[in-house]
């Protein structure tokens, strides 16, 4: 019973999308990440015990930050652009660009809402291009030129 608990919790981790770190041969759960170029995702731990319809009493989400700059809420898997310059993230329900010179964020979801797979940035040719898990063709974003 204990072994079908722990395969349980090890499962529904890797459901939600987990980031886990491994510190000494072990990997923590809820640890923040460092994803280079500044951006991280960072856990954050809500209350959810007035809560009547939730599953769990705490809420566990993960924000991306570029440095000390909060940039999405309750984020999905963020894609950051081999320069830096541009990360592409889903937050519910849309895929938001964070363009770093003007810390800025817009919303580039194209139609029905999809879970992004991979990006392959062309940062040259301004774009890039989003593949996605479900039955959604590949869309195209135009990168916004870099301000100084």
């Amino acid at each position: 019973m204990r072994r079908c608990f722990v395969f349980l919790i090890v499962l529904l981790t890797a459901q939600a999308g987990c980031y886990g770190q491994e510190v000494g041969g072990v990997v923590q759960a809820f640890a923040d990440e460092h994803l280079g170029h500044g951006y991280e995702l960072k856990w954050r731990h809500v209350d959810l015990s007035d809560c009547k319809n939730c599953f769990e009493k705490t809420g566990h989400y993960t924000d991306l930050y570029w440095h000390s700059k909060r940039i999405g809420v309750q984020v999905g898997r963020p894609f950051i652009s081999p320069s830096g310059e541009y990360a592409l993230f889903e937050v519910p329900g849309k895929l938001v660009l964070f363009v770093r010179s003007s810390r800025s964020t817009r919303d580039v979801t194209d139609g029905d809402f999809a879970i992004p797979k991979e990006v392959k940035w062309d940062e040259k040719s301004q774009r890039a291009v989003v593949a996605y898990y479900e039955k959604h063709g590949p869309s195209t974003i135009k990168l916004p030129e870099r301000t100084k």
